[in-house]
């Protein structure tokens, strides 16, 4: 398979034979460098249908990385009544001295719709007390899910690839953060500063991949190719 020019559907890439293990991963491409940030390079986990390993939803080629679902794949726990998913994820990355950039690309056919593609999850005390913000894939385009909910949408490119960039910004004097983002360089979105619920011990994840929008009904396959995934932090 050519990185430049992934192929459908998900079996001409996904191998469930293959013994690559992925319970270890790390990112390590070396990215452009971003005037007053530092690129970090923090391990990830797949999270999967809890009865797959995760060979059978995801693989990597070279740089880049390819996660599938059916729409009747298990979520990632037993007895969890979150929809399905096989995503990335950043855990444990944020220091509230600091700023966050999260860039990469994404591609898609046509016949996926109605997943997250990107979102931000914040854990108080082990409790998951839902998305600080979702990116979602739905009729063609980019639909935007922050918190408090706004109107955001931005037209996707099919069968190639989409640029995504995602900024968190902290500031620790006030207890409050703020985000801003871009999707193929046409429209960009800043929140207003937000309050954090927990200022002194929140854990923020990054999350990249599919999670199925179970409500909006999915299609039997969704299937995401994702590269240059790159993050940094400010100096």
């Amino acid at each position: 398979m050519s990185s430049s020019s992934p192929s459908f559907p998900p079996t001409s890439f996904v191998d469930p034979t293959s013994k690559k293990d992925y319970s270890s991963l790390k990112l390590t491409q070396v990215g452009p460098s971003v005037v007053g940030y530092n690129q970090i390079y923090p391990g990830y986990v797949i999270q999967r249908p809890f009865n797959l390993t995760a060979n059978f939803r995801y693989a990597e080629d070279g740089n880049v990385k390819n996660a599938f679902l059916k729409n009747d794949d298990k979520p990632f726990k037993n007895g969890s009544d979150t929809s399905t998913r096989l995503e990335l994820r950043f855990d444990d990355i944020t220091d509230y001295t600091k700023s966050y950039t999260f860039n990469m690309k994404f591609y898609i056919s046509r016949s996926c719709n109605n997943f997250c593609l990107f979102q931000i999850v914040a854990l108080d005390n082990g409790v998951n007390n839902g998305p600080l913000f979702q990116a979602r894939i739905a009729s063609g385009n980019l639909h935007a899910i922050p918190l408090p909910k706004t109107n955001y949408q931005s037209p996707l490119k099919y069968d190639d690839w989409n640029n995504f960039s995602f900024t968190l910004n902290f500031n620790p004097t006030a207890s409050t953060y703020s985000f801003s983002f871009i999707t193929n360089s046409t429209k960009k979105y800043t929140s207003a500063s937000i309050p954090l619920d927990n200022p002194r011990n929140p854990k923020i994840s990054f999350k990249c991949g599919v999670y199925n929008l179970d409500q909006y009904g999915p299609p039997p396959i969704n299937e995401v190719f994702l590269k240059d995934i790159f993050i940094y932090n400010s100096v």
